[in-house]
């Protein structure tokens, strides 16, 4: 489904809404690496590595959802690295970000759902999420 949006300097474009989507969480230790969105990244980082399917949104933030071992959290972080090794939707936080939302690096892997936070600037079309949420 698309939908048109005028702006009132009449610049129109489409925007394609595209669901949230589901996988696992996994944890990572960047140890000061840079990441493929070229910043430097250290296990306290405010990070999410998206595979390769969500490539192309590089500094975009997003919602993590977790509702699991009695423990339900949301947090934000933004995209600064992708994780090739991420099979479908599955995700990669720094380790910071992971434990915020976990609350244990012991648990690994967990299901979560994610959701791009919009911004106030137009979208790339096809990468901009809607929600009614």
């Amino acid at each position: 489904m698309k939908f048109l949006i005028t702006i009132p300097s009449s610049i129109t474009f489409f925007v394609s809404l595209v669901p949230g989507f589901a996988g696992d969480a996994t944890w990572y230790d960047s140890a000061g690496g840079i990441g493929s969105c070229g910043a430097q990244l250290w296990h306290d980082s405010d990070i999410v590595a998206l595979g390769l399917a969500h490539a192309g949104n590089c500094g975009r933030r997003i919602w993590v959802y977790y509702n699991n071992n009695g423990r339900q959290a949301t947090i934000n972080a933004q995209v600064q690295d992708f994780c090739p090794g991420c099979p479908g939707d599955n995700i990669d936080l720094s380790q910071s970000k992971f434990q915020e939302m976990a609350g244990d690096l012991g648990i690994g892997r967990t299901p979560i759902t994610c959701m791009q936070i919009p911004t106030n600037t137009p979208p790339d079309p096809g990468i901009f999420l809607l929600t009614d949420r």
